[in-house]
């Protein structure tokens, strides 16, 4: 989420499931992010980048593994 305020540094380690949500090209509309939010989703941002749909969840799921996995 572009808008977000916190980064992907900011999130606990989380020993069980992890399920991302990315928006279509354009974003999630105000609502959508407001149902993600009541449904227990975290907003994160990436900072200036915004990633094509197609490659937005691999690259979270790597910077995830880098932060809280066998890769860092």
């Amino acid at each position: 989420d572009p808008a977000a305020t916190n980064g992907i540094k900011t999130i606990e380690p989380y020993a069980g499931k992890v399920s991302i949500l990315c928006g279509p090209e354009g974003g999630l509309s105000a609502g959508e992010i407001d149902a993600a939010c009541d449904a227990g989703f975290t907003r994160i941002s990436f900072g200036p980048r915004i990633l094509r749909t197609e490659t937005a969840a691999a690259a979270f799921v790597a910077a995830l593994q880098v932060i809280w996995g066998d890769m860092g």
